[in-house]
């Protein structure tokens, strides 16, 4: 655990690494020094490699950004709404035995609907994101404090949301019903290293990045 901190911990805030340094450590010692400092997507240089190019010159904002690595590299707003600090959910997460995260000074604080309001992005990212709980869709799960991924892709200035995460925990996001590609990139790294990991993509237009 010490040598992942000293290697991808700058300050104590995460950095992005080649994908070739996480592609030589065990997968169990990655997901639980992942597990243990609050990270759910590990952001590698290639991946943000391929975010810039997917965002060219267009606007962009970063919700949910957790520890705040993907968005601080991109030089991009990177916001989250800090759920979990809220004292339930840390009430919630101390009950299940899994570590919160501890937000950097500099993530702000806005949920993904006002940092969609305050930014006007053409393009969200996000990686990991929880979608939001409604009773109608018991059986698809989420989380009350989630995101309305739909409201978000629907608002007239966004062309494109790029969500990182993998198909196992997000099987039942209620966007996946929606026309997008789930991109497998051998660089798309996170606590869950199984062949899972994916980049999925909903787009207004035509793709922008090589795929």
């Amino acid at each position: 655990m010490a040598a992942l901190d000293a290697a991808c911990l700058r300050d104590g805030v995460l950095q992005p690494m080649p994908a070739s340094f996480y592609a030589v450590v065990p997968p169990k010692d990655l997901a639980l020094w992942a597990h243990q400092r609050g990270f759910y997507s590990l952001p590698t240089v290639e991946l943000i490699d391929w975010l810039r190019a997917e965002i060219g010159g267009r606007t962009a904002v970063e919700i949910g950004c957790g520890h705040g690595a993907i968005g601080r590299a991109l030089g991009i707003p990177f916001t989250d709404s800090k759920q979990q600090e809220l004292p339930e959910m840390r009430a919630l997460y101390a009950q299940m035995g899994q570590p919160a995260i501890v937000y950097p000074g500099d993530v702000e604080h806005l949920t993904a609907a006002q940092a969609a309001e305050k930014y006007r992005p053409e393009v969200v990212i996000g990686a990991w994101i929880t979608h939001r709980y409604r009773q109608d869709r018991h059986p698809l799960g989420g989380n009350a404090h989630g995101v309305d991924e739909e409201a978000l892709l629907d608002k007239p200035f966004v062309r494109e949301y790029v969500m990182i995460g993998h198909q196992r925990p997000h099987e039942l996001k209620p966007l996946l019903r929606r026309k997008h590609e789930a991109l497998n990139y051998p660089f798309v790294f996170s606590r869950s290293n199984d062949g899972g990991n994916r980049i999925f993509v909903w787009s207004k237009s035509a793709p922008v990045g090589i795929r």
